[in-house]
């Protein structure tokens, strides 16, 4: 009764820790800034005000209360909801500094440790997929404004300390039902706990995917140059992935596909996936005539 009122009070304790990592950083999105944010860096007015139109263009509630800030990977984040005191932030990636291959290589950016000579073919190839434009910031700002318009990040602040609970829950029920042999009833739970992470992992990787998925269908439906800004933006990251391959060589090919994708990202889909979204949108919303951008641009 003891050991079992103990693991009853482990159990909660921990659903509650899951709960709270994932919510403090949307009810307090200033931790976010402090632990991503890029040095302090002032944000440039050119996103500021490509914020706002983009903002305005999506129905943003309350757009005033969403706190831009550069963010020192490669990649945008956002956190919090206008709904709340706390309000909301959304980081552009310190790539969207650059305009140039000369700023880019006073940047400081390293692949390795190294810093990337940017002069030589290599790196070259590597500025090509660096240096973003007015529409994939428009597409990346509509996206995380997307993601902050439907509460997204409630998946992650609930169901992972639901399904803990109501997992060992219904394995004491089935265990009730189990051969009273102790070893058999361990091997049971234990069992049991496995397949349930492992069905756990990959639901939410599917939430995961149609959450990414619906972003960039309401970004992209928001302006023809949007949905062509995604496009490209999908193109750069795969021509990186596939830059950083040929640049490691065997190692990487273990965390980069061939097309480009990320082998490590189980939160988002594959890029190609997404391009072909995109494209399809692009076709049947402001086209209307089937085209295969993925299939030219991976030949080029």
């Amino acid at each position: 009764m003891l050991s079992s009122r103990v693991v009853h009070r482990i159990i909660i304790a921990t659903a509650g820790g899951l709960a709270l990592v994932h919510t403090v950083p949307n009810i307090y999105p200033s931790l976010v800034v402090n632990y991503y944010g890029f040095n302090n860096v002032e944000m440039p007015q050119k996103i500021e005000d490509s914020y706002q139109v983009v903002a305005k263009n999506m129905d943003l509630y309350k757009r005033h209360k969403v706190k831009l800030f550069i963010n020192n990977g490669s990649s945008s984040v956002s956190a919090g909801t206008t709904l709340l005191p706390g309000a909301a932030v959304i980081g552009v990636s310190r790539l969207f500094l650059y305009s140039n291959v000369t700023e880019l290589s006073e940047s400081g950016l390293t692949f390795e440790g190294k810093k990337i000579n940017m002069t030589s073919k290599a790196g070259q190839k590597l500025s090509q997929s660096l240096l973003f434009d007015d529409d994939e910031l428009k597409f990346i700002l509509a996206h995380e404004i997307s993601h902050l318009k439907h509460l997204d990040f409630l998946t992650n602040c609930f169901l992972p300390p639901c399904w803990l609970y109501f997992t060992y829950r219904a394995i004491l029920v089935i265990s009730n039902y189990s051969p009273a042999n102790l070893v058999a009833k361990l091997l049971l739970q234990f069992s049991l706990s496995i397949l349930s992470y492992w069905f756990f992992n990959h639901k939410m990787s599917d939430f995961h995917h149609k959450q990414e998925f619906s972003a960039d269908k309401n970004a992209a439906l928001v302006d023809v140059s949007y949905v062509k800004g995604g496009m490209s933006l999908m193109l750069k990251r795969m021509q990186l992935n596939q830059a950083l391959r040929a640049l490691h060589g065997d190692v990487e090919k273990e965390f980069f596909s061939y097309e480009g994708n990320d082998l490590r990202d189980w939160e988002h889909p594959k890029l190609t996936e997404r391009l072909r979204k995109l494209e399809e949108i692009y076709v049947q919303k402001y086209v209307g005539v089937q085209t295969n951008i993925l299939h030219e641009n991976l030949k080029s």
